[in-house]
Order: C-alpha cells, then sequence, then structure tokens
C-alpha cells in the first residue's frame, strides 16, 4: 500500500478525530468532499488503484456514528425514511442475485476488460466488482442516514453547509490556478491534490483546456459545482451572511465562469436548469428586485452567445470517444433492461451514463421505484417546510436546488454513487425534514464554528 503525501498528515488526524471528536470529523469529510480526485492511499503501489480520500473519511464517520448507535442503541432519525432507504438497498443488494441465476445464460458487453469501445461481449458470471459497486452504494445510503442523524438542529446544518461551500471555494481558487498555470506553460501540481484524474497537467476538447482542479474529470467537478452554487447564489439573494470577508455575489459569478471552463455539457444543462428554478421561484415569490432583473437579461444575452458553442460543443462530445460510449451503454443498457425488467441484470454489471436507466438495468423496477419513492419523499417534505425568515428562506431554498440540480446533472452525466457529493446532498435533504428552520431573524456568526 502506498500512501501519498497528504494523506500522511489528512489520515493520522481523521483517526484521532474518530476517537475524539466525530462533530469534526465529519466537517473534515465534508471538506474532502469534492476532492473525487485525491487518493488516500494506493493499493498495489503507487501505479495501483488508488482509493479517494472522501471515501475513507466518510467511512470512518459511518463507522463512529454506528458505534454510538450501539452503545446508546438510540435510532435518531425518521423511521418513515429509515425504512425507504432500507427497502432501496434491500432490492439493489437483492439485485445481485441476477448475474448468478443468468450466469452463462446470458451474453453481456463485458465493461470491466475494457473500455467500452473495445469491449468485446462475454458470458455473464458474478464476480467481486458486482459486490464492490454495491458496497460503494450501500456507503453512500449509510452517508445520508448518519447526515439525518449527526445534524440535529439547524445550526448544525448550517454549519455543515458552510463547510461545503469553504471547500468550493478552495476548489474555485485551484481551478482558476490550473487555468493560469495553462497559459503561463506551467505544469499544474495535480500531484498535491489531484492523483486520481487525468495523468497530464490539462485536459483540452476542440483546441480549448477543460479546468477541473481536484476532482477526478471535469464533469466530476461541474456536478460539485452545480450542487454547491445554489448555496451561494441564494445566500446573496436573501442577504445572509456566511463568510464575514467574501461578497457571494462575486463568489457565484466567479463560480460559473469556473463551471464554464469546465465545457462540461452537464454544466451548461445545468446552469440553464438553475436559471429556471430561479425564475420559478422569483416570480412564484413576486419578488423581483431590478438589480436581479438585470442579472437575468445579462444572463439571457450571455445563453444567446453561447447556445451556438453549447450546440457545437454536444457536436462535438457525441462524436468524441466518450459521446460514442455514453450512446452505446444507452443503447445496450435498454436492451437488458427489456429482457430483465423486475430487478435488471444486478448491480454493477453494466452501468450507463445516465441516473434512470443505470437504475432500470442495474435494479430493475422495482429498485427504480424504491428510488423514486424516497426521493420524491424527501423532496415534497422539504417543499412543505415552513420558512418565515431569510436564514430559513436561505436554507430551504438552496438546498432544494441542490437536491434537484443534483438529480438533473446525475440524469445527464450518469449516477457517481462511488463518490459522496450525490450522497452528501441528499443527506442534507433527510436532515432538513427533520428540524425546526429559524422563526426569528438570527444572524449566524461565520467564526463560530
Amino acid at each position: 500500500m502506498h500512501i501519498e503525501g497528504i494523506s500522511w498528515v489528512v489520515l493520522p488526524l481523521a483517526l484521532f478525530l474518530f476517537f475524539y471528536n466525530s462533530r469534526y470529523l465529519l466537517y473534515m469529510a465534508v471538506f474532502f468532499i469534492p476532492f473525487t480526485g485525491t487518493a488516500a492511499f494506493f493499493i498495489n503501489g503507487p501505479e495501483g488503484q488508488g482509493v479517494p480520500i472522501s471515501l475513507v473519511l466518510v467511512t470512518f464517520f459511518i463507522v463512529r456514528l454506528a458505534i454510538n448507535w450501539i452503545l446508546k442503541l438510540k435510532l435518531e432519525i425518521s423511521p418513515k425514511v429509515l425504512l425507504l432507504f432500507l427497502i432501496l438497498v434491500l432490492v439493489v443488494g437483492g439485485s445481485l442475485v441476477m448475474p448468478v441465476l443468468l450466469e452463462g445464460e446470458e451474453v453481456i458487453l463485458d465493461r470491466y476488460s475494457a473500455t467500452v469501445m473495445y469491449a468485446t461481449e462475454a458470458d455473464l458470471q458474478f464476480r467481486f466488482q458486482y459486490v464492490t459497486q454495491f458496497f460503494y452504494f450501500l456507503i453512500g445510503c449509510a452517508f445520508s442516514i448518519s447526515l439525518g442523524m449527526k445534524l440535529k438542529n439547524h445550526i448544525d446544518l448550517e454549519k455543515c453547509i458552510r463547510i461545503y461551500m469553504i471547500s468550493t471555494v478552495v476548489v474555485l481558487v485551484l481551478g482558476f490556478w490550473q487555468l493560469a498555470d495553462y497559459y503561463l506553460g506551467i505544469p499544474y501540481p495535480r500531484e498535491i491534490f489531484n492523483h486520481l484524474g487525468f495523468k497530464g497537467s490539462t485536459l483540452f476538447l476542440g483546441g480549448r483546456p477543460r479546468i477541473y482542479s481536484v476532482a477526478l474529470e471535469p464533469s466530476v467537478m461541474a456536478m460539485h459545482l452545480l450542487t454547491a452554487i445554489p448555496f451561494f447564489f441564494w445566500a446573496a439573494y436573501f442577504k445572509v451572511k456566511v463568510f464575514r470577508f467574501m461578497d457571494m455575489r462575486i463568489l457565484t459569478a466567479l463560480l460559473l465562469v469556473l463551471l464554464l471552463l469546465s465545457f462540461s455539457a452537464s454544466g451548461f444543462v445545468g446552469i440553464a436548469v438553475l436559471f429556471i428554478l430561479y425564475l420559478l421561484y422569483v416570480y412564484g415569490a413576486n419578488r423581483i428586485r431590478r438589480g436581479y432583473i438585470l442579472a437575468t437579461l445579462l444572463i439571457v444575452m450571455i445563453a444567446l452567445v453561447m447556445i451556438p458553442q453549447f450546440f457545437m460543443l454536444s457536436i462535438e462530445k457525441l462524436q468524441t470517444f466518450s459521446g460514442v460510449e455514453r450512446l452505446t451503454t444507452l443503447r445496450l443498457g435498454w436492451e437488458y433492461f427489456s429482457k430483465y425488467p423486475l430487478l435488471g441484470i444486478g448491480w454493477g454489471v453494466f452501468p450507463t451514463y445516465d441516473l434512470l436507466l443505470s437504475l432500470l438495468v442495474g435494479a430493475g423496477i422495482l429498485g427504480t421505484i424504491s428510488f423514486v419513492g424516497l426521493v420524491l419523499y424527501l423532496l415534497t417534505r422539504m417543499v412543505a417546510k415552513k420558512a418565515s425568515t431569510s436564514e430559513s428562506k436561505f436554507l430551504k431554498t438552496a438546498l432544494i436546488h441542490s437536491f434537484l440540480i443534483n438529480l438533473v446533472v446525475a440524469q445527464v452525466s450518469g449516477f457517481n454513487y462511488y463518490n459522496q457529493i450525490f450522497w452528501f446532498v441528499l443527506g442534507l435533504g433527510v436532515a432538513i425534514i427533520a428540524i425546526n428552520l429559524p422563526d426569528r431573524q438570527v444572524q449566524a456568526d461565520p467564526q463560530n464554528d
């Protein structure tokens, strides 16, 4: 096992917090969630398989919380939410019986032997990799449940979101650092925070540099930014002071620029969805302000300029290796689901680059209904929450929009159940439906962490 330089500091500190302070262990885990390209260690040497640092820290937190629960014998979470998660996990786990039942009887494209473009069809056989994929899914569900248990009031929720926003600012700084390195001809020091991503210093699409900062790839960075931007934007809109020396409007603008620099198709779609959600809110709440009208006009002008660029980007994307691979997995995934609609062909057997079909082919109609039921329950409960102050409106609106964009990005870019961004936002949804939002104006102290 090979441990990277940063992990010599992070892992001992995490181990210390595991025994002495679970709250700060959670904060550390949340901070490193966007660092999808950072490895805690490598199995079988520096060229072996890297284990993301976020996965290790989240697992530490889950185990610590599980120990607390065993000692107290008190599960502090809504029984209905827990039941919905339990049904989902049981169905997804139960789908692993399909590779056993179909072994030698079904031929599928073997995604574990090579990339889709070069993979060949082979007899379906049960593999340990399928158990590993289910383990990633299980860890994600456990993380969402753990957040619901740990964040017991709106102050806990605010602090957790603030840590996520601080981490996003770090991603922003390192992203523009990468851009500056490109134009200055300096290699981006990816060996510091990005061990698992692209092996070169810069990715390109049509001659344009694609920024990925500390993420595994540009589309994963886009996924993170899209879930974080609502917190910055709505903090500015409702004039909630999250950071003492940082202007939320400027940070929102810079994050949008960085998102565009990823040249990710999901990033462009996500911006459009965020804009639509914003319009729905301001017109529905009759809170149209002059400054935001001007900002809307500016966004529309930029959109008119970017639409041709997005169209060309989409055409280029479909012609690339990645685009052809995505279309192939969608076509084959639907074929496999059509043959075995009840439980699919087994979780992790043939992942696709979207959310819905990935659920259908992996866990069938039963798994998809279980997932949709959980999501709809959380979403309807969030919408029903009463918010009377600027602070509570910020929490409710930002989280609902982050929750929705999380689902949209998963559908457009792929269900990345193996990283913790998706499950973090889902977990915030679990937490907010169980707490009382502030009913009087309270100005949170940014320094009181």
